[in-house]
This record gives structure tokens, sequence and C-alpha cells, in this order.
């Protein structure tokens, strides 16, 4: 921007153009990021619904009840590992099905 000459009005709002855009993109962003939250939440939640509903299918707990005492410590450790990785990642309803999993 040019200093104002004697002749010339200056109007001072101009120093603030940048700042208020650069105010708005950060404020674009921060909306993004809120709506991909939300949509990560929900789609975790329904996650979680979808291993709390009742079905008929109880392979997978027959498959555990059939393993010996050592192979189920074994398998109730990895639940256990996956449950400890998705809490450090802050993925909170997955944790909640792996901690699940290991009772």
């Amino acid at each position: 921007m040019d200093a104002p000459t004697p002749d010339m009005e200056w109007d001072w709002t101009n120093n603030y153009n940048k700042w208020t855009s650069w105010q708005r993109e950060l404020d674009q962003a921060e909306t993004v990021e809120r709506v991909r939250l939300k949509a990560q939440r929900k789609r975790d939640k329904m996650d979680h619904l979808k291993h709390m509903t009742c079905c008929s299918d109880h392979s997978e707990e027959q498959r555990i009840f059939d393993m010996s005492p050592k192979e189920q410590l074994v398998e109730c450790d990895g639940f256990k590992r996956e449950g400890m990785l998705f809490y450090s990642e802050g993925q909170f309803f997955r944790v909640c099905c792996e901690y699940v999993r290991l009772m």
C-alpha cells in the first residue's frame, strides 16, 4: 500500500483487510474441522451401536469359549492392546467395544 499523499484521503481501515481475511480463513478451517469431528463421532457412535444390538450370530463368542484357558488369555491380551491403542488415539467408543470383548 502506498503512503497517502496530502491531496489523497487516507482510509485507515485498509490496514485491517488482511487481518479480516486471515481471520475468516481460520474461522472457515475451524468450521470444517468441527463438521469433520462431528461426523467422526457419529460414525463411532454408529459402530458402537452396531456392536450393542442383539444378533443371533454368536459364533465369535463360541470360538472364544471353545479355546483353552491359555488361548483365551492370549486373545484377551490382544483385545486389551487394541483397546489401549484406540484409547491413545482418542477413539473412546472403540475402546469400549474392545473392553467389552475382553470381558
